[in-house]
């Protein structure tokens, strides 16, 4: 039974260090910091999930992070993404697609 123990507590450390978070068997993957779907990860999606933070919403579709609520980890997640120093939405994203010109 120990080894047992000893054996979950590793694959959820493990799973956990992948960026992932068990809950009770199930792993959910974080989600997109580019809230806002624009191509870019930047100041405009954290002012979204920190406008969410601050109405105390439930919507678990700002739980960026993925560990079952909405809170400042969700904003500090979005910040650690940033696609751009500063998260500044007038640099150009590096990885953002651009509509070719016909």
């Amino acid at each position: 039974m120990k080894n047992k123990i000893v054996a979950t507590a590793l694959l959820v450390a493990s799973v956990s260090l992948l960026g992932y978070q068990a809950v009770f068997g199930q792993t959910s993957a974080p989600k997109s910091s580019d809230v806002n779907g624009d191509g870019c990860v930047d100041m405009k999606d954290m002012l979204i999930v920190k406008a969410q933070v601050d109405a105390r919403s439930t919507n678990l579709a700002y739980d960026i992070n993925g560990d079952g609520k909405v809170d400042i980890a969700d904003v500090r997640y979005v910040v650690v993404h940033f696609d751009v120093p500063g998260g500044s939405h007038f640099t150009p994203c590096p990885f953002k697609s651009v509509p070719k010109q016909v």
